[in-house]
């Protein structure tokens, strides 16, 4: 199992909500460094992503949908993307 999948999964298991780009409150300064600093990241690999949309991408399938349709890709193409753009970050 992929490092990815295993985090997902365990924040399935455990109730815990990942959330992509958005706040939430109470998160620390570093966290929202993080999440600020993957989102300008984000938005330079797709130039169609704005501010609101991805404050509202909660999860990766949700960014690969978003990809998939406004770039006109495929569904694995979409997933490859968005795969290989989120290896090693933290979410």
């Amino acid at each position: 199992m992929k490092l990815l999948d295993y985090y997902i999964a365990t924040c399935i298991l455990f109730g815990k909500k990942q959330i992509m780009f958005g706040f939430r409150g109470g998160e620390s300064a570093s966290v929202v460094t993080r999440k600020r600093d993957q989102m300008a990241d984000a938005q330079l690999r797709w130039p169609f992503l704005t501010h609101f949309d991805a404050s509202t991408i909660k999860n990766d399938r949700q960014l690969v949908t978003m990809v998939k349709e406004r770039c006109s890709m495929s569904q694995e193409g979409a997933e490859n993307d968005v795969r290989q753009w989120m290896e090693g970050k933290v979410f």
